[in-house]
């Protein structure tokens, strides 16, 4: 008979297919944020009473991704979970994308800095020859006509010294000869008159001869300057798009790339570097660095205005002008001009017809000034408009404390479509000054920064309007889009001010984690694969492949649907180890029965698989529930794990029941293989021990009374931990976690000191009380430390105040809502440390280079600050920075002062200050003093640089600025490119900053101050940089409201989770007892476990030396030790299942069972039993050894549910059904009731 080829080609095929999908794994699997870095925020949305929760919910979601992440590059993730929450996962840069953007900021600051300034051209010109020479080649980069562009200029500059000598010389002869002939007249004719006179014409005729060398000079020295490049026009170019590989047509950025290095040849390997390392980091360059920028983004975002567009036809905008500068400089450049360029949110909405719109980007300034009567061009392939930028012509947030009240869609005068408006008090004010000064005249409607459209102001607007669509309305489709957007201004569903819930895992953390789990995950599979090849030989072999091939398909099917990566997911991997090769392990135990029961190779083959696809299939689908209900309620993390077992179960079944099969077969057929060779048929002390013949029936008394005893312990441990058995997820609290600098080590012990030293002082602040006395080495510490911690507990009071005023003013409201958490610093003391990272254990003392940190307080910036100030020398930090003047409400009352002449130290009150700032003139010069950490000028340039880089300053683009220092305070050693070098800190310093020409504050000083102008915003960026705190690896933050909800869904998960596992096999064996009897064996194997987890925080608290024997921690009850209990119901059922199928096969026709077919069937599935139960212990107990602390408590739970869930397997489920009175037969029975020594083999068909 002819083999069906298909069966191995299909099984090439999808693992070549999931090979295909998954490579390159490092691009193709998204990780978790517990594995890449990121913060999970959950927000509450307070919805409109009588609105429909989940409508205003989506709603709000939706309207905050177009605010917030439009193009969707920042890697943001949003759902809807329970409460009317919404839940935000951020994920952060990864260590090589900061890296890149590092090499980019240098690149660019590096060919920044090779442009020629005056000071610098000075100096080369007055050096001898030689070293005159050496300068110009170095400026000239090997460029031969800058070179000789430098060369002229020399020549001029000698030029000018020669006509500069008689210029001076005549004109002070000239002077002494005039004092000398004060009666001097040119029309006298005396001898001395006639002197001056011709030294007069000597002086006039030298002045023309320098002044024309003068004129030449400066004209050749604009040559020289002209050759340098500018920011703007770096930036110009790094906008423009790229064509995708294969695209026809040019690619824009590479040919502003070629026409800028064909301008500035001699700068041409600076250029290409910078762009080489651009576009490294623009790849990822969306994400964020820091979960306050999200926060900002999401309280910032949605910013409405309404500008007055410029006519084509205004008589006061310069059009030509302003076009010139939008192609030349970029649409950046002069924010603070009376008109600004504004890009169009959205061209097909804003240019609804496709020939229209062609005809805009054939001619734009042409097409908007006939169609549209406004001005309008394109730059980087994006159509800008022409705006107002004064409060005569715009009307924006920095005007008052306007917004709109409601967005809705309704019909003009003549019943067309068109959307009206509500504005507040402020608002109605504002509007109506703007519109009545500027009827028939058009107004665009602008948010965050982008056109959305531009209606013509028919009447002046006060409280309400209608945006109308002129002839015949807006269609359809523009009238949802800009009802939406205007939303966007407007949510109906207000979301909190702060988030309610914040969980952050460092960059470093999640790698660590990503590490560990891999590692884990590895030795698994070769520990598991090497047993099964000593086990089972080429048989052996055969199931690793197929593991192999499990593995490659989980890993395929997960790139394929972008299902996330997390750390859970990997002890998914880690547990389908274990269930693959219980499906092998079925399979060849079966086929070793039906060996020794005499039949040939080819029919055991063909009966085992017969025979174990059902167990297979029903212990898979218990499993698989559990994954399902998993999937539905847990968090995305554990979600994660969820995804990964549920694809493993799939794949399980597709390798063990059809590859490993379809390769016994060609081995069989093809290999000249005879027979199934495995160790107990090789060694028969194996087979005696896989066989037994126990009476367990007989012994089910004494393991229920265990049983009891081990559950009524293990509800006595949980009853006397009781609520310090649940982490804060389920208790509501905060957790930070850190790391030491260095990789230096701590003692656990001195780090749960100074945090209970800490929270104490802490708490007697917050009492108004004093230390006790007598305890002198705390009185000396809390006199230490008191006065910076006092200011931590003054600001967490104000944040609980202002709390409970917004609680009470809910209530008020009538609006449903949760009481804050109570403010007790005192619960610090009492908190939980745990190692995280490298441990080790030397003369008894526990030391690691990493901490978490959990307590019940839930102001997690008060715990952040308490353990930053508790470890500050001891963590690798960039610490807040505060200074004089950090708290200014506005920029007019900041330090910040205007430059306006080259003596900077008289513009900003330093007298003794000496600093060459003539780049600078007109620019702003920012002071900051008294700094909180004396710092070097080069760290205060990272940080601004840096910060220039975040969402919310990126638009200001490049700003040429330099951090001078004016008090010294020591010295610091750092290191520069690798090397150690001392550099100067100083607790005073300047930031100049260069405006670019637009605005000049030395010609217009009274702008220095205007709300959204350049010194502001400058001002806000350097303060933000210098206040940013990037020092804690992870803070994770629940409010009771959240810990509720979890609770909630916990419970929830675990009793669907049963009732649907009872239904299933009630389904699969046709009687309720079964169901019955595998629930008394999940309640018991649960409630074991959690006594154990109990008596771990017991040990925990003792101090027992036994603890750190055996690697334990004071494991909590999360989300992650919940999936490990839904797990163990899904192992613990395995097991089961396994066996109440071999009852089943035993009783045959009977309706009835007897201890003879409980025995016989525990004593036939106990090789399987031993075998996977040990399989699966390799696993998981690996994970336990080496998988980190992100699963410690998971995998600690699994070791103790596999040997529980084998032991109420065999103990516990079977002999349960004889209680349930499964022993009793009916009146059509086959064989009478008292047939307790019924003898039946198992069936061999």
């Amino acid at each position: 008979m002819k083999y069906p080829v298909w069966k191995p080609l299909l099984i090439i095929f999808v693992v070549a297919a999931s090979i295909g999908l998954l490579y390159p794994p490092n691009t193709k699997l998204k990780r978790g944020i517990d594995l890449a870095g990121g913060t999970t925020l959950v927000y509450d949305v307070k919805v409109p009473k009588g609105a429909d929760p989940r409508q205003v919910i989506d709603e709000t979601i939706a309207v905050l991704q177009r605010r917030v992440d439009p193009n969707g590059v920042r890697n943001l993730v949003w759902r809807q979970i329970a409460g009317n929450r919404i839940e935000i996962q951020m994920a952060l840069p990864s260590q090589e994308v900061k890296d890149a953007r590092t090499e980019y900021i240098n690149a660019r600051e590096d060919v920044l800095a090779l442009n020629i300034n005056k000071s610098t051209i000075d100096a080369a010109l007055k050096k001898q020859q030689a070293e005159r020479e050496a300068d110009f080649q170095r400026l000239s980069g090997g460029n031969p006509e800058y070179l000789t562009k430098l060369q002229d200029l020399y020549s001029s500059y000698r030029s000018l010294e020669e006509a500069a000598g008689p210029y001076k010389e005549l004109s002070a002869a000239y002077e002494e000869a005039r004092k000398a002939t004060p009666e001097f007249s040119a029309d006298d004719s005396n001898s001395a008159s006639s002197n001056v006179q011709s030294i007069m014409m000597q002086m006039l005729e030298a002045t023309d001869a320098y002044v024309t060398a003068k004129e030449d000079y400066s004209q050749k020295e604009s040559d020289v300057l002209a050759s340098n490049l500018t920011a703007d026009e770096l930036d110009r170019v790094l906008d423009l798009t790229t064509a995708e590989p294969g695209e026809t047509g040019i690619k824009a950025r590479q040919e502003g790339v070629n026409l800028l290095t064909k301008e500035h040849p001699n700068l041409k390997p600076e250029i290409e570097k910078v762009v080489e390392y651009f576009n490294i980091y623009v790849q990822n360059k969306g994400l964020l660095d820091d979960p306050n920028d999200l926060i900002a983004l999401l309280r910032g975002s949605g910013i409405l205005e309404f500008r007055i567009v410029a006519g084509v036809n205004n008589p006061t905008v310069d059009v030509s002008g302003y076009i010139q500068q939008l192609r030349e400089k970029g649409p950046r450049f002069g924010i603070n001009r009376p008109y600004r360029w504004f890009k169009i949110q959205d061209v097909e909405k804003f240019i609804e017809d496709p020939a229209a719109r062609a005809a805009a980007y054939d001619n734009p300034a042409g097409w908007f000034a006939a169609n549209r009567g406004m001005v309008g061009e394109v730059f980087n392939e994006e159509f800008y408009v022409l705006l107002g930028n004064t409060n005569l012509n715009s009307m924006t947030r920095a005007q008052g404390d306007w917004a709109l009240t409601r967005v809705y869609q309704t019909a003009d005068s003549q019943g067309f479509p068109a959307v009206g408006f509500g504005m507040n008090a402020v608002g109605s004010q504002l509007m109506g000054a703007l519109t009545g000064a500027h009827e028939q005249e058009q107004m665009a409607i602008v948010l965050d920064g982008k056109v959305i459209s531009a209606p013509t102001l028919q009447s002046r607007i006060t409280g309400s309007g209608i945006i109308t669509g002129g002839r015949g309305g807006f269609s359809a489709s523009y009238l949802r889009y800009l009802v939406q957007t205007l939303k966007a201004g407007s949510l109906e569903g207000e979301l909190s001010e702060y988030p309610i819930s914040i969980k952050t895992t460092g960059p470093s953390l999640g790698q660590d984690n990503l590490t560990k789990g891999l590692e884990a995950a590895i030795v698994a599979i070769i520990l598991v694969a090497i047993f099964m090849l000593c086990y089972y030989f080429w048989a052996g072999a055969i199931a690793d492949f197929a593991l192999f091939a499990n593995m490659v398909i989980i890993l395929g099917v997960m790139a394929m649907v972008q299902a996330t990566f997390t750390l859970p997911g990997i002890a998914g991997i880690v547990l389908t180890i274990g269930m693959a090769v219980d499906a092998n392990v079925l399979i060849f135990e079966r086929i070793r029965e039906e060996l020794e029961a005499g039949r040939d190779t080819t029919a055991s083959i063909r009966e085992g698989f017969g025979k174990a696809f059902s167990t297979i299939l029903d212990a898979n689908i218990t499993t698989l529930i559990t994954c399902l209900v998993l999937g539905y309620t847990a968090s995305a993390e554990v979600k994660g794990f969820a995804v990964t077992l549920g694809i493993g179960i799939i794949a399980t079944l597709f390798t063990a029941l059809f590859c490993t099969r379809t390769i016994i077969e060609l081995v069989m057929r093809f290999g000249k293989v005879k027979n199934i060779a495995m160790l107990p048929s090789l060694i028969p002390g194996f087979k005696k021990i896989l066989s037994p013949n126990v009476d367990w029936v007989a012994k089910r008394y004494a393991f229920f009374v265990i049983s009891c005893v081990l559950i009524v312990a293990g509800f006595f441990m949980v009853w006397e931990q009781g609520n310090e058995m649940l982490d804060i997820e389920f208790r509501s609290g905060t957790q930070v976690s850190f790391e030491v600098a260095d990789n230096g080590l701590l003692p656990i012990n001195e780090v749960r000191n100074r945090i209970e030293k800490f929270g104490a002082v802490a708490a007697l602040i917050q009492d108004k009380e004093q230390p006790n006395s007598r305890d002198e080495e705390f009185v000396k510490f809390f006199n230490n430390v008191k006065d910076k911690v006092a200011p931590i507990v003054k600001e967490a009071e104000v944040r609980h105040e202002n709390a409970v005023a917004e609680y009470q003013k809910a209530l008020a409201a009538g609006e449903r809502a949760s009481a804050p958490d109570a403010l007790e610093f005192e619960v610090i003391s009492e908190a939980d440390v745990v190692t995280e990272g490298e441990t080790t254990v030397a003369d008894g003392v526990t030391s690691a280079n990493a901490f978490s940190i959990a307590t019940i307080l839930t102001d997690s910036q008060a715990v952040s600050d308490l353990t930053k100030l508790a470890f500050e020398n001891d963590l690798e930090t960039t610490r807040p920075v505060d200074f004089k003047g950090v708290d200014a409400a506005n920029v007019g009352l900041a330090p910040v002062y205007a430059i306006k002449s080259t003596d900077l130290g008289a513009d900003i009150g330093q007298p003794t200050l000496n600093a060459s700032v003539d780049d600078y003139i007109g620019g702003v010069a920012t002071v900051i003093a008294d700094m909180s950490e004396p710092l070097t000028t080069d760290e205060i340039s990272e940080r601004i640089s840096r910060m220039r880089f975040q969402p919310t300053f990126q638009s200001l683009g490049h700003r040429a600025f330099q951090v001078i220092g004016i008090t010294p305070v020591g010295e610091k050693t750092v290191l520069v490119n690798g090397r150690e070098d001392k550099q100067t800190t100083f607790s005073e310093v300047v930031v100049v900053t260069n405006t670019g020409g637009s605005p000049n504050y030395a010609e217009d000083p009274d702008t220095l101050y205007d709300t959204g102008g350049f010194a502001d915003t400058e001002w806000n960026l350097i303060r933000d940089a210098l206040q940013r705190d990037t020092t804690l690896t992870g803070v994770t933050n629940f409010s009771s409201q959240v810990s509720s909800t979890m609770k909630q869904q916990a419970i929830v998960a675990m009793v669907l989770s049963l009732l649907a596992v009872v239904a299933y096999i009630w389904f699969r064996f046709g009687s309720l007892r079964y169901g019955i009897a595998a629930i008394f064996a999940l309640v018991h194997d649960v409630a074991i476990t959690l006594g154990l987890v109990a008596i771990c925080g017991w040990l925990y608290a003792s101090d027992a030396d036994i603890f750190e024997l055996f690697l334990l921690d004071p494991f909590k009850i999360n989300l992650a030790m919940i999936a490990a209990l839904l797990t163990i119901v899904g192992y613990s059922l395995n097991d089961t299942i396994v066996v109440f199928d071999r009852i089943r096969e035993n009783k045959g026709r009977l309706s009835y069972i007897t201890p003879k077919i409980i025995n016989d069937s525990i004593n036939q599935t106990m090789s399987r039993t031993i075998l996977t139960s040990s399989t699966t212990l390799m696993a998981v107990i690996t994970l336990y050894i080496l998988g980190g602390s992100g699963v410690h408590g998971f995998a600690f739970a699994m070791i103790i549910g596999v040997v529980v869930g084998t032991y109420s397997s065999i103990a516990i489920a079977s002999p349960t059904l004889l209680l349930l009175g499964a022993h009793k037969p009916s009146k059509d029975s086959p064989i009478s009731a008292d047939s307790d020594q019924y003898d039946r083999k198992p069936a061999a068909e």
